[in-house]
């Protein structure tokens, strides 16, 4: 069953109303510099309400760049704004933190509080989203303290939800939680914001049930039910009987929990909501299958499943398959149950193929224009010369205008040099046309291009662990990502098996798209590994890793042969043993404890050829004391030039910042090291990508 709490994110208002876009279009050339500014803004957030991504982004860089044309602060803060929601609503979260900071950062510098309050929020939804709630909880407290100050009571109320949210999410404290939600409830019921407050008692709701107070969990969800229903607002009224389920089934109010879904299909039906109502009819199934009555559950699971297929979601059409098979487990029909286990097991395969295949076909088409490029260059050139001989001809003519008494002498040849002149102007007129044909189409495979590069980052960024998966592992974890290019040549990589947790960080050949090739080779090739060991072991996971890479890439040593391989640290933490086992393919583990550092090297070979010879790669083994402080990273940091000398940062002044950092929290330390590496960069390009891993067990 599905609960969710409401979160509230900031922006500052548009000043037109919402036409639609074709209106708003047809505005557009009329109006002055920042009434367009407006329009665009305005565009961008009728083109997210739509789901249009592609022309919201559009709008919003637009909006950007006439902004910071005209020098106005205040429409570039909306534009950073608008910006980062889009990015936001399609889950790229980096990139929405990203614009939020340079509004935020702008706000700050022309003393705009209401917008810095606003920002501040909004970058406090992103930390919760990815589970760092400390760090949440401290820019959702600064924006408070803002809006205080400006009496901005709506906004206070959102601010004090939020916190409660993170407290809720947390899962510590939920009386804290209840208190901040109460505080921002009686504000929204102060403006007579009655939707807002169903919400937020639904919330409370939420909070009441993990405490096990269903009773009073249940009072509260029928009383946001209840304003849902004097609104008439349908989608809160049929999450709120959604949202009742749980409880009835906890309760065994069986009859209950089926008119309750049974109303919520009726509205998912008014609103036409297909995805809502395969998955309402999917909660009806699960109802029957704890009720026993596997023929109901059987003929509501079908009706789901054929509007899931017709909508082709392919990930939702897994967990039909999968309740498919525990019906017939149930009933005794094990061969039925075991051939919908295998559909559960063939599309989950399939959906994880089309993903990979789909990344190496966007990112294939980096390289298509490369040829068309120096055509236009010769092009270029052969132009120059054409206009080189027209000048020469130009003043052949003149000289012939001031000696007209000898043009009855040379009028032949004047004519044929004129015919000549004719000839040749037409022909480069030609050519003119077809090197503009050429620019524009060379201009339009290159946005495409460009475009599936992006789409592609978003690709490969699925691919690796999300950042929760770190912090559920460790007791503190930083993860300091920045790529070079769009798609990135690094990767981090953690996963659990047993007790057991490995982490990597790994710098592939490269950066950009030939980098972000062997990384998805790396990526499949440590979940193989690790998957099918009996016993993990650091160097053998190495081992393996390299026969692979050797295998996939046909390499035998022979001189002029790819040399493309990793560079890699690798550690496998045993908690329960207080152990680390440590190996690497040239990059290094730092150890830090008391202030103290240990560096333990890696082996002096790659993942991949290696023409000195090959050896076992070596398994170190520390004992892990309370405190330590674990550091492993790929070159890009060390290797980046800037600073005063205009040298590289090297390797022993990043252990001597981590050594002075150590004793500070993991998410201070990493907002320290990206403060120094920004400050070290300066103007300068960077020139490979970055990353680096911190943890304590």
């Amino acid at each position: 069953m599905r609960f969710f709490v409401v979160t509230f994110l900031f922006f500052s208002f548009n000043l037109f109303s919402q036409d639609n876009a074709d209106s708003l279009k047809t505005i557009f050339n009329n109006s002055s510099e920042i009434k367009k500014i407006e329009l665009l803004n305005n565009l961008t957030s009728i083109y997210i309400d739509e789901s249009n991504w592609e022309e919201a982004e559009a709008s919003a860089l637009k909006s950007i760049d006439l902004s910071i044309k005209l020098e106005n602060d205040s429409l570039l803060i909306q534009g950073y704004q608008k910006l980062g929601l889009v990015f936001y609503h399609q889950s790229s979260y980096a990139e929405a933190l990203n614009n939020w900071k340079k509004s935020l950062e702008i706000a700050q510098q022309s003393g705009q509080k209401s917008d810095e309050a606003l920002m501040l929020n909004n970058i406090g939804v992103i930390y919760r989203q990815w589970g760092d709630f400390k760090t949440a909880i401290q820019y959702y407290q600064q924006a408070l303290e803002i809006q205080e100050d400006l009496g901005d009571k709506e906004n206070i109320a959102k601010s004090l939800s939020n916190i409660g949210n993170v407290y809720y999410d947390y899962g510590v404290d939920y009386e804290k939680a209840l208190d901040y939600y109460n505080q921002g409830m009686d504000l929204f019921q102060e403006l007579g914001d009655t939707i807002r407050v169903a919400y937020l008692t639904n919330n409370i709701g939420f909070v009441l049930k993990e405490l096990k107070q269903y009773d009073e969990a249940q009072k509260k969800i029928l009383e946001s039910l209840t304003l849902f229903r004097s609104l008439n607002h349908l989608p809160g009224i049929a999450n709120a009987l959604h949202n009742l389920v749980d409880i009835n089934i906890i309760k065994n109010e069986y009859k209950q929990a089926i008119n309750n879904l049974k109303e919520a299909e009726e509205i998912y039906v008014t609103l036409n909501d297909k995805l809502n109502l395969a998955l309402n009819y999917q909660s009806l199934a699960k109802t029957y299958i704890e009720m026993k009555d596997f023929n109901k559950a059987l003929f509501n699971l079908d009706k789901g499943y054929e509007l899931a297929n017709e909508l082709g979601i392919k990930n939702d059409l897994i967990d039909f398959y999968a309740i498919y098979s525990d019906i017939y487990k149930k009933t005794g029909n094990y061969k039925k149950s075991l051939e919908y286990f295998e559909y559960y097991s063939e599309l989950k395969d399939t959906v994880f193929r089309e993903d990979y295949l789909e990344q190496i076909a966007e990112l294939q088409t980096k390289y298509e224009t490369k040829e068309k490029e120096q055509e236009i260059e010769l092009q270029k050139a052969e132009i120059a010369q054409k206009n080189l001989e027209n000048k020469r001809q130009k003043i052949l003519i003149l000289s012939i205008g001031l000696g007209f008494v000898l043009i009855l002498l040379f009028s032949a040849l004047l004519y044929k040099q004129f015919r000549e002149k004719k000839k040749a102007n037409a022909l480069l007129r030609e050519q003119n046309l077809e090197i503009k044909n050429q620019r524009d189409q060379i201009y339009e495979q290159k946005r495409a291009i460009t475009d599936s590069i992006k789409y592609a980052s978003k690709i490969q960024t699925a691919l690796l662990p999300p950042y929760e998966n770190f912090h559920g592992e460790f007791s503190e974890c930083f993860l300091l990502f920045k790529p070079k290019d769009i798609v990135s040549g690094d990767f981090y990589w953690t996963t659990k098996k047993d007790s057991q947790t490995v982490i990597a960080a790994v710098d592939c050949t490269g950066h950009g798209v030939p980098g972000a090739f062997m990384s998805m080779l790396g990526v499949a090739f440590l979940n193989e590994i690790v998957n099918s060991s009996k016993e993990l072991k650091a160097n053998e996971i190495l081992n393996e890793l390299r026969i692979r890479v050797v295998t996939s890439l046909h390499q035998t040593g022979r001189e002029g042969e790819s040399q493309d391989g990793m560079d890699i640290a690798l550690c496998v933490v045993d908690k329960d043993n207080s152990k680390l086992q440590f190996a690497g393919a040239f990059n290094p583990l730092v150890v830090v404890r008391n202030k103290e550092i240990t560096v333990l090297p890696g082996d002096k070979m790659p993942i991949g050829i290696f023409r000195q010879g090959a050896k076992e790669f070596k398994n170190n083994v520390v004992e892990i004391q309370e405190g330590d402080a674990f550091y492993i990273f790929s070159d890009g940091y060390a290797d980046q030039f800037g600073g005063k000398s205009k040298k590289k940062f090297l390797i022993k002044r990043l252990k001597e910042l981590l050594s002075s950092i150590s004793d500070k929290t993991m998410s201070e330390q990493k907002e320290l090291l990206e403060q120094n590496f920004t400050s070290w960069k300066g103007n300068y390009r960077q020139i490979d990508d970055v990353l680096v891993i911190g943890f304590r067990v």
